[in-house]
């Protein structure tokens, strides 16, 4: 199924662009619009997405060799064959033109967007669970992959460009799903990615740490990004927010859109009371009105109890139980390279998370640590902590027993220079090992590891999204784990851990 064979009859470009400028003709029809010359078809409009490094105009002058009816540019371009459709913003139209020619997909069933900084994986992952659990049929686009209702295709962006999230899109329409559960990342919003498309609820999936009014120019940033979620959000669609975070409390403020708002610690409508916790799992009542019910899941930390109760606030504003709701969430079992745990009936804990910077790693060295009675052992990749995370590592190291560094792919040995740097960094911290190779660095992790110890294997990202999209490679930090549990014969169908330590 390609996009071009949704693309129907001839398409006036200034009904499609009213607020754009057609210089050299009073209108155009097209029958398409694209960004990349090679795929260009008589009647198309193409879209002059210049390189800001490099003003090439060759892609345009093959666009028109190749029988374009109009090119589509914010810039006065003189000169050419055909007709030039100036707009304001390219990115923005380019959207609008794709979303229009398909018929509007995004229109046809219910989007949950689900933006923030961090957790939107495992929030979107939670909030398919609970759609599932309804008995919906879902499409979901994240960066673990994407789910057009039927088959998962592998997914370099989160959202991708335009014309590939509105080939995704009639894809699901296709396939007859009635939700769909959409990531959002502050790169697509600066790149206009959702224009022309319309989000039925939207989700602001981080804990307590949103950049909130003492953050500086970088905070501020964040904010504008994070908050132009709202320009493709329906006028009565629902924003769900954690009162528990202060720069929420100003968006509360703000917002002229309907709110469902969610704590641990505040007064909100949806709320969570911890009860227990341990290297397994965790249980916590959920409340919603005047119904209260426990949930039992395998997904540890507080952060991600925020994320259950952003997913049961989506679930409960369809309209769906509350114990619909529940079985939803108590359904994901792990979230690829999220804190993914791997049980294989060793009296450790261990753990694969993706980190990308030393923040995010101390977070979760900050839960493990709570919940390890013994020692925390933690493999760290010279690409994962690179020298911008350096001012940071210290505040990681205060949590640590046992430092392994090593290098990011079983495929690469680190560097003797990257070793060093790390070394010098953790020079507070008595048990630091350096290991090139990785599969011999996490071997040594686990031959460690005692009962009662955790260890935490920073892992790849990619390497998640591979096992997510179902391209399991021989190199993959899960495959090794087990192999290495598999040698020493442990019982992989165990159920619990010996050694944990429990909180109430």
């Amino acid at each position: 199924m390609h996009l071009r064979s949704f693309f129907s009859g001839s398409y006036s470009l200034r009904s499609l662009l009213p607020t754009a400028e057609v210089l050299d003709a009073e209108d155009v029809f097209i029958t398409g619009c694209t960004d990349d010359w090679r795929k260009v078809r008589p009647g198309d409009a193409f879209i002059a997405l210049f390189d800001p490094a490099e003003e090439d105009r060759r892609p345009i002058a093959l666009a028109i060799q190749r029988g374009c009816a109009a090119v589509i540019s914010d810039r006065l371009l003189s000169g050419l064959a055909v007709p030039v459709c100036l707009v304001s913003d390219l990115r923005r139209s380019f959207g609008q033109l794709i979303h229009q020619l398909t018929g509007h997909p995004s229109r046809k069933f219910k989007i949950v967007g689900v933006g923030g900084n961090r957790e939107r994986t495992t929030t979107a992952c939670l909030i398919a669970g609970v759609l599932h659990a309804a008995n919906q049929r879902i499409g979901v686009i994240g960066s673990l992959g994407c789910l057009d209702g039927r088959s998962v295709l592998p997914s370099k962006h989160v959202p991708p460009p335009a014309d590939k999230l509105a080939e995704l899109l009639v894809r699901m329409v296709k396939n007859h799903c009635s939700h769909v559960v959409l990531e959002i990342s502050d790169q697509a919003m600066a790149e206009e990615r959702l224009a022309g498309m319309t989000l039925n609820v939207v989700c602001v999936s981080d804990g307590r740490e949103l950049p909130g009014p003492s953050a500086v120019h970088a905070g501020r940033a964040k904010q504008a990004r994070l908050e132009k979620i709202f320009d493709y959000l329906k006028k009565d669609g629902l924003v769900v927010l954690n009162a528990d975070n202060p720069y929420s409390q100003q968006l509360l403020r703000r917002l002229d859109r309907p709110t469902l708002t969610v704590a641990v610690e505040a007064a909100a409508e949806i709320t969570a009371t911890p009860l227990e916790q341990s290297l397994c799992e965790q249980t916590f009542l959920l409340t919603a009105g005047s119904e209260t019910v426990p949930v039992r899941t395998s997904l540890i930390g507080r952060d991600n109890i925020y994320n259950c109760l952003t997913a049961a606030a989506v679930g409960l504003s369809y309209g769906f139980e509350l114990t619909t709701v529940v079985r939803g969430l108590e359904s994901v079992a792990y979230v690829p390279g999220r804190l993914q745990r791997i049980e294989c009936g060793q009296p450790f804990g261990v753990f694969l998370d993706c980190v990308r910077s030393a923040h995010a790693l101390a977070k979760t060295l900050n839960t493990l640590r709570s919940l390890t009675a013994g020692r925390l052992i933690c493999l760290l990749s010279t690409e994962s902590l690179s020298r911008k995370h350096a001012a940071r590592l210290p505040a990681v190291e205060r949590y640590l027993d046992v430092a392994i560094l090593t290098g990011s792919s079983p495929k690469k040995k680190a560097s003797a220079m990257e070793l060093r740097y790390l070394q010098q960094v953790f020079h507070r911290l008595n048990g630091v090992h350096a290991i090139p190779d990785r599969s011999a660095a996490m071997r040594f992790a686990l031959s460690t590891a005692k009962a009662g110890d955790c260890v935490l294997i920073c892992s790849d990202y990619r390497t998640a999204f591979r096992r997510a999209v179902g391209r399991v490679a021989a190199t993959d930090d899960e495959e090794i784990v087990r192999e290495w549990f598999f040698a020493h014969q442990f019982d992989t169908f165990a159920n619990s851990v010996e050694g944990e330590k429990s909180i109430q």
